[in-house]
């Protein structure tokens, strides 16, 4: 895709775009300055693809610049990561161990997302640093009809040097590509005299 405004039709089941490692790019200026803020057509263009429906895999990038889903990446690098889900699509064919130390240089992740507390984000794989797990190198995300995948391993650089990275690629548009059941929302109570806590909670 050449132009924001040819994203395809997600009137079809299962419409995914892929979004390549490092094909996102700051926005700059003429002038060679980078902007401020993003770019508005990208993050319009997109929103409303995933909201309509569509499926969304976004690999490996250096910044977020234009994406409209409040998903930031913090420039940590890692090592080990950690799956949340044990069980399901994620981890199908993978051992315990296997998000860890890939080759050739045993780096699984760099720029990684800033593990979300908000917006109906989910982390589903998790690595550490100085704050402990706040790194989340694998992020759901289902704005609308539609469903994100923020993937910050490199399983676009590593697939032909670690198996683990091209397992894990493949489950995810695997998962993407299948019928993802729709997310539910359970009800729940909460016992509490601090607006504050809720605030939170609802968030």
């Amino acid at each position: 895709i050449k132009d924001w405004g040819q994203l395809p039709d997600t009137t079809a089941e299962k419409t995914l775009l892929v979004i390549a490692p490092g094909a996102l790019v700051p926005h700059v200026r003429p002038s060679g300055v980078p902007t401020v803020g993003t770019d508005s057509k990208r993050g319009t263009e997109l929103a409303r693809f995933v909201s309509s429906g569509g499926r969304l895999l976004v690999l490996e990038q250096e910044t977020y610049d234009g994406l409209p889903f409040g998903v930031s990446l913090g420039g940590h690098t890692s090592t080990y990561a950690f799956p949340l889900v044990r069980n399901g699509w994620l981890t199908r064919g993978l051992k315990d161990g296997d998000l860890s130390l890939w080759q050739p240089d045993h780096y699984v992740t760099e720029n990684e997302i800033v593990r979300p507390t908000g917006g109906g984000a989910r982390s589903l794989v998790v690595s550490g640093g100085d704050a402990q797990l706040s790194q989340a190198p694998l992020v759901e995300l289902r704005p609308g009809k539609g469903i994100v995948l923020f993937c910050q391993a490199l399983v676009g650089a590593r697939w032909a040097h670690d198996p683990a990275a091209a397992i894990l690629l493949r489950n995810m548009v695997d998962h993407l590509t299948s019928g993802i059941p729709e997310a539910s929302a359970s009800p729940a109570v909460v016992v509490s005299d601090d607006p504050a806590f809720t605030d939170a909670l609802a968030r």
